[in-house]
C-alpha cells in the first residue's frame, strides 16, 4: 500500500462520521486562474490530472471530483467533474459542500497553535494540568474482558502527544488492540458517540473516556485515536470558549471560510453532495442524502477529530495560509513558528516504526520515509515513499476520500474533494500528488 493510500485509509479509521460550527453561508465566487506556464506548470500535464479524473466519474468509480491547484498563492487549476448528487443528477462544483471528515484534524491543530499563541498552556505541559479528568487513566498491559490487565502510565501524556497520536488513545474501530472494544462499550464509537447527546460536552467526553484504559503507554508509539477531541477540550479551558466559537473566531472567520463549518446551513443544503460508497454490483450507492443527513444540525459537541464540511474553494484558504507561513490576504492566523512546527514531523523512528501498525496503516517510520507532524503527516524522504516527489510536505486526507498537500518547499498547494466511502477505495492522493508534480516543470520558479 502506498503512503498516499495509506493517508486516506488512516482518514476513514479516523472516520468519524462527524457533522459540523454554524457557516455563515454564501457561496465563493469562483476566482480568477493564473497562467499555468507563468508558475512553472506545463498545461498539457494538468490536462493528463483532468482527464485521469474524469475517466474515474465515466467509468462510474467515483461520483464527482473537483481539484485545485496552487502555487505562490495563486491558483492554476481548477477543476470539476461528476455530479454531487447521482439521483438529482446535481453537477459538482467548486462551491459544492463535501464531508472532510479526518481533513479536520490540521484545522483542529491549527485552532490548537492558536490558542497556544494566546498563552495559558504549553505543548510540553501534562494534558492532566488541563483535563484533570485523565489524572488517574490507566494503560492496557495484556488479557482481554475480565482479565485485561491495566497498570498506572510510566509518564503523563503531553499536549504535544495529542497533535501527534501518541497519546496513547484508540479508536471503536481498530482491531489492533481490545481496548477498542471498550470504546464500544463505553459508547465511544468513532463515528457518533458526539452526535446524540449522550455525552453533552467534551468535558463528559474526557471523564467517559478516561474510564477506558489508554491502548498503550503515553508516548510510547504513534497510534490513530481521539486525542484531537481532548485537544479541542484543551483550547476550550485555555480560551474559555466552546471549541466551535474559537475556531470561528480564530481560524475560519478570519480566513474568509464561510461554507467550513459543523452543520449545513438550510440555505446551502442545495449545494451539499450526497455520499456513496460500491455496491457489491460494483455501482454507488448512496449512504447518506443531503435530506437525510446528520450534517442538517449541529452535533450535540464539536469536536476536533474529524467534525467539517467544507469547499474545494475554502479548503484552499485554510492550505494556503498554512503555505504562507500563517497569512492570507493580509490576515495573519498564526505566526512562522506555529506553522514550522505543526508542519513538521514530530516523531522518533521507533514511535512509527511499530510493525503491527506500520501493516495496519501502510506506512510507518523510516521504512516509508514518512513522519508526522500536528494533524497530519510530513514527507521526510519521497525515494521512500512510493510516490512522486514531495519531499517536506504536509498532507493528510479524510473517510470520504478528499486529500491535499501543502509543500512549502515549491510553494505548491493542491486539494481534492470528493465523496466516495471508504478512503482508500482508488488511490487518489497518489494520483494528485503524482500529477502535480509531473506537472510542475519549473520547481525552481
Amino acid at each position: 500500500m502506498t503512503l498516499r493510500r495509506a493517508i486516506h485509509r488512516a482518514g476513514l479509521l479516523a472516520c468519524l462520521l462527524l457533522p459540523p460550527v454554524a457557516m455563515a453561508g454564501g457561496a465563493a465566487q469562483t476566482p480568477s486562474l493564473a497562467p499555468p506556464g507563468s508558475l512553472g506548470f506545463d498545461p498539457a500535464r494538468l490536462a493528463e490530472l483532468d482527464a485521469t479524473l474524469q475517466g474515474y466519474v465515466d467509468r462510474g468509480e467515483l461520483p464527482g471530483v473537483g481539484v485545485l491547484v496552487a502555487r505562490h498563492g495563486k491558483i492554476v487549476h481548477l477543476s470539476t467533474f461528476g455530479q454531487r448528487d447521482l439521483e438529482a443528477a446535481a453537477p459538482m462544483a467548486d462551491d459544492t459542500i463535501v464531508r472532510i471528515y479526518s481533513m479536520s484534524k490540521p484545522v483542529t491543530a491549527a485552532a490548537v497553535m492558536a490558542a497556544l499563541e494566546d498563552g495559558g498552556f504549553a505543548l510540553s505541559d501534562p494534558v492532566s494540568r488541563h483535563v484533570p479528568e485523565l489524572s488517574d487513566v490507566r494503560v492496557y498491559a495484556g488479557g482481554d474482558g475480565d482479565g485485561m490487565r491495566t497498570v498506572p502510565p510510566l509518564r503523563e501524556m503531553t499536549v504535544e502527544n495529542l497533535l501527534t497520536h501518541t497519546a496513547g488513545f484508540t479508536m471503536s474501530f481498530q482491531a489492533s488492540t481490545p481496548v477498542s472494544k471498550l470504546y464500544q462499550q463505553a459508547g465511544l464509537q468513532s463515528a457518533t458517540w458526539f452526535l446524540d447527546g449522550a455525552i453533552p460536552d467534551l468535558g463528559a467526553f474526557a471523564e467517559r473516556i478516561a474510564s477506558v484504559p489508554l491502548a498503550y503507554q503515553p508516548d510510547e508509539r504513534w497510534h490513530y485515536g481521539l486525542g484531537l477531541d481532548i485537544a479541542a477540550l484543551v483550547v476550550e479551558r485555555a480560551s474559555g470558549q466552546r471549541f466551535d466559537a474559537f475556531l470561528r473566531e480564530r481560524i475560519l472567520a478570519p480566513l474568509k471560510m464561510d461554507d467550513t463549518g459543523f452543520h449545513v446551513p438550510e440555505g446551502s443544503l442545495d449545494r451539499f453532495a450526497s455520499l456513496y460508497a460500491r455496491r457489491p454490483d460494483g455501482g454507488l450507492g448512496a449512504v447518506e442524502t443531503p435530506q437525510r443527513s446528520a450534517f442538517l444540525k449541529p452535533p450535540a459537541v464539536a469536536t476536533g477529530s474529524g467534525a467539517l464540511v467544507s469547499t474545494i474553494l475554502d479548503f484552499h484558504r485554510f492550505a494556503q495560509m498554512l503555505c504562507n507561513g500563517g497569512e492570507l490576504d493580509g490576515v495573519r492566523v498564526l505566526s512562522p513558528e506555529s506553522v514550522d512546527r505543526m508542519l513538521s514531523n514530530h516523531l522518533r523512528d521507533d514511535q512509527f516504526g511499530q510493525l503491527a501498525e506500520a501493516t495496519s496503516f501502510g506506512f510507518g517510520g523510516t521504512g516509508t520515509g514518512v513522519g508526522f507532524g500536528y494533524g497530519g503527516a510530513v514527507v521526510l524522504d519521497d525515494a521512500q515513499t512510493g510516490a512522486y516527489g514531495g519531499k517536506g510536505a504536509y498532507l493528510w486526507g479524510g473517510a470520504g476520500s478528499t486529500t491535499f498537500f501543502v509543500d512549502r518547499g515549491t510553494g505548491v498547494v493542491a486539494v481534492l474533494m470528493t465523496q466516495l466511502m471508504p478512503s482508500g477505495t482508488y488511490p487518489l492522493g497518489d494520483v494528485l500528488m503524482t500529477a502535480v508534480y509531473e506537472a510542475l516543470v519549473e520547481p525552481g520558479n
